[in-house]
């Protein structure tokens, strides 16, 4: 594991539901009220995973993000590798 050039650690968001896009990924981009400050200047999101596509479009929506988006976690760690992933599926799915 590294930091990129930029000095941000890279991360994957698999699942968007609520605890995906509305806490995670939220605080990762530096939402108010959401985590810390600093989150957005060194933490930045290279992908998210969810096997529904309307539950990532709407995530990037609602974010107003443009985040690259795929059905699994080999496939976008393969084109945009990160530091760490976080899963944020149903709890009964992580081992999947």
């Amino acid at each position: 594991m590294g930091v990129e050039q930029n000095g941000k650690m890279r991360f994957i968001i698999v699942g968007l539901g609520n605890r995906g896009r509305d806490s995670f990924a939220r605080s990762l981009l530096g939402f108010p009220n959401r985590g810390l400050p600093e989150f957005k200047e060194r933490a930045e999101i290279v992908a998210f995973v969810d096997i529904n596509p309307e539950r990532a479009r709407v995530a990037n929506e609602v974010l107003g993000t443009k985040i690259p988006v795929f059905a699994s976690l080999t496939e976008a760690s393969a084109k945009h590798p990160a530091d760490w992933a976080v899963v944020t599926t149903v709890d009964c799915t992580h081992a999947d």
